[in-house]
């Protein structure tokens, strides 16, 4: 009898406790691992997740929340990192792997039609974007780690760019539902996808401010979603720095401040994704940012003027931050190409892609200027053989960092003047043989042929 009544009390607690799931922009600044694979209750942890998973009958919520342990993995695989136990860090990514395999495929058969279905659909888009951007975060202190041999390195990159495959296979699928949803929604209500998008983005929009305090310094996460009809690319850069900065008398009501053991604090972060669909001249833009900062301050005062402090961002870091989509509508669809731009500051390697491919623009960061490294990137983002995404790159361009520090840095990887890109075009050839005596990887800058 005790141990029916045990295990209905089991049942009912992780019902109970999975019936108010956190908010997805909430989810996506939370950088703290749970249970780790080096605990003796990580199996237990994993069991009670999996119940929760069979309580969950609508089928998008339970991707979603498949998405969600799928992150915790990843944060999980970041701190075994951080304490150097490979074995436990293969562990949490062989799970990430198993959820995402399954996710896959659960996604591509759930049916879809109307917008309740796409704010769904949305919301696995956050939980996916939110993967990519902590993949980032972990491969970017892989680079900076000075206690590392060459082989190590070279292992620890495979490792984190299997995690980057796994996590675009699935991107790829929630991308294929969300069209597959839009035109559902186009054909039986008579709208645009534009004009579909701009009423959900309406609804989505939100802006939270946490700070978790420390013993002797602070942590400010802000997240920030919205959607607007600005697509020029000038003004959106300049909306997205007038809607994201927090007011004084903002910050009074959106601060939220706890209290937090003591940990090994990351970097700042600034990570900022746009996505921008444009049909005959009309557009929309959906946008989303997230802010992570380190302040040596603790108390409540500081902390606000701080909040208000770090979220006033200038042009050139909402440049240096920026992942930017383009999708434009009853375009060529056959154009194909690529643009790669790299520059390496304090160690740490930035690369600017640039990809126009059927019908559609888009920007991302890596952290490597290996070239095949960065091919075999683009087509698995792309779905596509490295043979198709060489022959479509028409600039290879890598800056080390002695040349970094004796020119003018706007002209390798921001893109503020689009006269810049045209003044690297005809100086190409030129541009090749200089690059050759400095990086083998740079030399050839069309890279396959393309002329």
């Amino acid at each position: 009898m005790k141990r029916e009544i045990f295990i209905f009390g089991l049942f009912l607690l992780i019902f109970l406790s999975f019936l108010a799931t956190a908010q997805e922009l909430e989810t996506t600044i939370e950088e703290e691992a749970g249970v780790t694979p080096d605990s003796a209750v990580w199996g237990i942890d994993r069991a009670l997740e999996r119940i929760a998973l069979a309580l969950t009958i609508d089928n998008t919520k339970k991707e979603n929340k498949r998405l969600q342990h799928a992150r915790e993995r990843l944060l999980e695989v970041k701190k075994m990192l951080e304490e150097n136990k490979l074995e436990h860090a293969e562990k949490a990514k062989e799970e990430h792997k198993k959820l995402l395999e399954i996710s896959k495929i659960e996604i591509a058969s759930i049916k879809t039609g109307d917008k309740d279905d796409l704010a769904s659909i949305e919301s696995l888009k956050d939980s996916i974007d939110a993967q990519e951007s902590l993949i980032d975060d972990i491969n970017i202190k892989i680079k900076i780690s000075g206690s590392l041999t060459e082989e190590q390195r070279k292992k620890l990159e495979e490792f984190i760019a299997s995690l980057g495959e796994n996590v675009e296979k699935v991107k790829i699928v929630i991308k294929d539902k969300e069209e597959e949803t839009l035109t559902k929604i186009e054909i039986e209500t008579g709208k645009t996808k534009i004009e579909i998008i701009d009423e959900l983005g309406k609804l989505k929009e939100e802006k939270i401010v946490r700070s978790e305090v420390f013993d002797t310094y602070s942590v400010i996460k802000v997240g920030y979603r919205f959607t607007t009809r600005t697509t020029d690319r000038e003004k959106l850069l300049a909306e997205i720095i007038e809607r994201f900065a927090v007011s004084e008398d903002e910050v009074d009501s959106l601060l939220k401040i706890e209290n937090a053991e003591d940990n090994e604090s990351d970097r700042d972060k600034l990570w900022i994704k746009i996505e921008t669909r444009v049909k005959d001249d009309i557009g929309i833009s959906q946008v989303k940012i997230i802010l992570r900062k380190n302040v040596d301050v603790v108390s409540e005062d500081e902390l606000k003027s701080a909040v208000v402090e770090a979220t006033h961002l200038t042009k050139e870091q909402v440049l240096e931050a920026l992942v930017l989509k383009e999708k434009h509508e009853g375009t060529n669809e056959s154009e194909s190409e690529i643009e790669i731009r790299s520059k390496t500051e304090d160690g740490l390697t930035f690369t600017k892609i640039k990809i126009e491919w059927g019908g559609t623009k888009e920007e991302l960061i890596l952290h490597t200027n290996d070239r095949t490294e960065i091919v075999e990137h683009i087509a698995g983002l792309l779905g596509v053989s490295a043979e198709e995404v060489e022959a479509a790159i028409i600039k290879f361009e890598i800056r080390e960092e002695d040349e970094t520090n004796n020119e003018d840095k706007s002209n390798d990887v921001d893109e503020n003047d689009d006269s810049n890109d045209t003044n690297h075009e005809e100086n190409n050839s030129g541009s090749d043989s200089d690059n050759s005596d400095n990086s083998g990887s740079s030399g050839d800058n069309s890279g396959s042929g393309r002329n």
